[in-house]
């Protein structure tokens, strides 16, 4: 969340990364069903999320997979920040 305080200790509030891992497969493989099954009129229909100006679900996609990527990014940054220097990304 915005604005929040880091994540710096295991407390009961703290998902293991293995956990985390198991949980964005699941995601990932719920998406990929997903968008094998959407049509056309799906993609045209307008929504808002997060109190935001309405969109079609088709921008919306393409904002969500901006915005995923840019956060992938960083995650290049930190590795190299780190030391890593193995450019997986």
């Amino acid at each position: 969340m915005r604005d929040s305080e880091p994540v710096t200790t295991n407390g009961p509030d703290v998902l293991p990364l293995d956990e985390l891992i198991t949980l964005l497969e699941r995601a990932q493989a719920q998406i990929v069903s997903l968008l094998a099954e959407i049509t056309p009129a799906d993609l045209d229909r307008q929504v808002a999320f997060f109190g935001r100006r309405s969109m079609s679900i088709a921008e919306w996609l393409m904002f969500f997979y901006f915005h995923d990527t840019y956060h992938t990014g960083q995650t290049e940054i930190l590795r190299q920040a780190s030391g890593i220097n193995d450019k997986v990304i």
